[in-house]
């Protein structure tokens, strides 16, 4: 849970314009930012690691979030997902030349990673009852790993669209 509040943060945090606005992380003149992106993601994922316990070892759940967990889970990651939408469209007008096409290739890798879960336990639901929570955990830990291999990619290659945009700042 700790690793998913950490990459989700920061994909909050970029989508606002760090590093590719501004660099560095004022917290006297940036609260405004940081406070509610901060408190947003936290407390929606620890609400969604408490609900994990309700039902736990229920004989009618086959996965961590079936039924009113998973509900909840798709409709916060969903918010989420709303305002990591909010945080891009108020800043890509703002972004650099150099740096419109990380921008867009983040934005898809934000997507990507935001909807895995919602679209995960939803697909779950089409297969049989006992496969749900292997199709679960396999799907969104894929995911998870892919957008993680993304972002070292982004932020470590010489070749990334990352590195050419931060080469002119």
């Amino acid at each position: 849970m700790l690793s998913e509040i950490t990459f989700s943060s920061l994909l909050m945090m970029i989508a606002s314009g760090w590093t590719l606005t501004f660099q560095d992380l004022d917290i006297d003149g940036n609260l405004d930012i940081y406070l509610p992106i901060g408190s947003i993601v936290i407390v929606v994922h620890l609400v969604l690691a408490a609900m994990t316990y309700i039902d736990f070892d229920a004989s009618h759940k086959y996965h961590d979030f079936a039924g009113i967990q998973g509900f909840v889970l798709i409709a916060f990651k969903f918010g989420l997902f709303a305002y990591y939408v909010y945080c891009y469209m108020q800043n890509r007008n703002q972004i650099p030349k150099r740096s419109q096409s990380f921008y867009r290739q983040f934005v898809l890798l934000g997507a990507v990673y935001m909807l895995a879960i919602p679209f995960t336990i939803f697909a779950a639901y089409f297969f049989e009852p006992y496969s749900r929570q292997y199709l679960f955990t396999l799907t969104s830990n894929l995911v998870q790993l892919v957008a993680n291999g993304f972002m070292v990619y982004q932020q470590s290659s010489t070749r990334s669209t990352y590195f050419k945009a931060s080469l002119n700042n």
